[in-house]
């Protein structure tokens, strides 16, 4: 019997995990219809995330090929948003390109990540965000907005770096409690309704 390697073996891991830590977050808007999230920003994929309009560098394939099957996106649109203490954050797309998916990959030996996608529509409306949680461990939310929001007022303590990090937000295990906040929108009276979770504890 063949050796797997020690790619295979991490793989075949994240795979694992996946379905056990990942806890996709509902948006605030359900069945968003394309009239109705056109009056807010426009549909097309690089207006809603700048980062999937670049070439993909071998940073992001390199991410792309560690992200198992059952993530369920096209690892050819993987773009890396940006990393911190915690992991490392990308976006993707999937059916085709109709869905957007954040994807996080917690750092560490035996570390954990997950998905988590929602349409083009719901996204301009409510954004896409995913919790993972190791087992007993490390726990963290994070939330991509649609580049038309104003996310100034919910990063001020933010230590994520990386080249589009402005509409990404990550919330660790030690947050505060959940709370409500309003974001402007650039091109639109409408406001972002953002809600901050309580911290998390326990096993997902």
């Amino acid at each position: 019997m063949a050796k797997k390697t020690s790619k295979e073996k991490t793989m075949k891991r994240f795979s694992k995990v996946l379905s056990l830590a990942c806890v996709p977050v509902a948006g605030l808007a359900i069945g968003a219809s394309p009239a109705m999230a056109q009056q807010i920003t426009s549909l097309d994929t690089p207006v809603l995330v700048p980062a999937l309009a670049f070439p993909q560098g071998l940073q992001d394939k390199e991410i792309a090929r560690s992200i198992p099957g059952q993530a369920a996106v096209d690892p050819a649109s993987l773009r890396l948003l940006g990393e911190d203490t915690n992991g490392k954050y990308s976006v993707a797309q999937a059916e085709g390109g109709t869905q957007i998916c954040i994807i996080v990959q917690l750092r560490g030996v035996g570390s954990v990540g997950g998905s988590s996608c929602t349409t083009k529509e719901q996204f301009a409306l409510s954004g896409v965000r995913v919790g993972v949680q190791e087992n007993g461990g490390r726990a963290v939310v994070t939330h991509l907005l649609p580049a038309d929001v104003d996310a100034t007022p919910i990063k001020a303590n933010s230590n994520l770096t990386g080249k589009f990090v402005s509409n990404l937000v990550v919330q660790p295990n030690a947050s505060p409690g959940s709370g409500q906040v309003e974001l402007d929108r650039l091109k639109s009276s409408a406001k972002f309704n953002y809600s901050a979770l309580p911290a998390l504890h326990g096993s997902w």
